[in-house]
């Protein structure tokens, strides 16, 4: 190794002990003889580095920020359309190894200072103008310019308040995959919305959902049900962390699909699209008998969580649907002749209703 990258390694082992004091201690606390004592050096050769504590805080903002943005690039990258280049957006910003209190305890350390230093706000303004640019070139090939402009502003103040939410809530209020699933759903809803096409009309967004799960649905049907209830274990274990009671609703439906023979313990419904409305648990039963499923999402987020749990495992795309619960929407999805079913509440209380 040459003098070069070895000064290069020691410059990135003080900006790694840097972001582990401010996790462990704060960022006012964070001092240079408290790093420099993590790293195994002194003060005065961190000096040597970074001239003063703010060099060296402004190099670990920079790392932080540039790491995000090649881990961005290369989703880009892989992108093939461009909801597929806002997903990657998304994807990154909340990844799980983003998405936990310690790596948004140390942002959010930062966002604190950013007000205060001219060299700080420098670099943040360069993150942000290019997680921005990212997400308005991608929207502008889906909705018009100035709605672009405007729903790629709101989709990084969402991330930033998810994030938020992460360091200042209880533990597991939201993980990550829950996090990404409500970020997918606003920018979803929000681009049908904006599109032009009337995608914001609720009749609109229900024949979709209805029509993705009708074409997907006959493949689950002919899955074995030891292998559909193995999709439903997979996500009741991504699911456990977060909403215990919910993962063993859907692990106990799991265990009944994977039985030999008919599904006898339930009353059959004829295979299709079933609807959910409140409470998500309901979708167990329906997705373990072979149904696609359309939620239509109550006031929190355990539609969404299961709906990332559900994909996570392995669920085929369009088996499991939410909508967001705007005015006629239940009403629109009661009335499509290919829903089979309405559930209207949690599955301990397991009702149908012929549509």
């Amino acid at each position: 190794m040459d003098r070069n990258d070895a000064e290069d390694l020691r410059r990135r082992q003080l900006v790694a002990a840097t972001i582990d004091t401010i996790a462990e201690v704060g960022f006012g606390a964070a001092t240079l003889a408290l790093i420099g004592q993590r790293a195994g050096v002194s003060a005065g050769l961190i000096a040597h580095y970074f001239d003063d504590k703010d060099g060296l805080l402004e190099a670990t903002l920079r790392s932080l920020a540039g790491r995000l943005s090649q881990l961005t690039t290369a989703r880009l990258r892989a992108a093939r359309s461009p909801r597929e280049r806002v997903g990657a957006v998304i994807e990154t910003l909340l990844a799980p190894e983003e998405f936990d209190s310690r790596s948004c305890g140390v942002w959010l350390a930062f966002w604190g200072q950013v007000i205060h230093s001219p060299r700080l706000r420098r670099v943040q303004a360069v993150y942000q103008q290019r997680m921005l640019s990212n997400l308005r070139h991608a929207l502008r090939q889906l909705v018009p310019p100035d709605e672009a402009r405007r729903l790629a502003v709101a989709l990084a103040a969402m991330i930033d308040g998810l994030w938020l939410r992460a360091t200042l809530s209880s533990p597991n209020e939201t993980d990550s995959a829950t996090a990404r699933a409500i970020a997918s759903a606003f920018i979803d809803d929000a681009i049908a919305r904006a599109s032009g096409d009337d995608g914001g009309d609720a009749r609109t967004r229900v024949a979709r959902a209805v029509a993705r799960a009708s074409a997907v649905q006959p493949a689950w049907a002919a899955l074995a049900p030891r292998d559909r209830g193995a999709v439903l274990r997979a996500a009741a274990a991504r699911l456990r962390p977060v909403d215990a009671v919910a993962a063993e609703c859907l692990a106990g439906f799991a265990d009944l699909a994977g039985l030999v023979g008919p599904a006898d313990w339930l009353a059959p419904l004829t295979p299709g699209v079933v609807a959910i409305r409140g409470d998500a648990g309901g979708a167990a039963p329906a997705l373990a008998l072979g149904n696609a499923v359309v939620a239509v999402a109550g006031g929190g987020d355990d539609a969404h969580r299961l709906a990332a749990a559900l994909a996570e495992a392995g669920l085929p795309d369009g088996v499991f649907t939410v909508l967001p619960a705007a005015t006629g929407t239940w009403e629109r999805l009661a009335e499509r002749p290919e829903v089979v079913a309405a559930i209207g509440g949690p599955a301990s209380s397991y009702r149908t209703t012929a549509v």
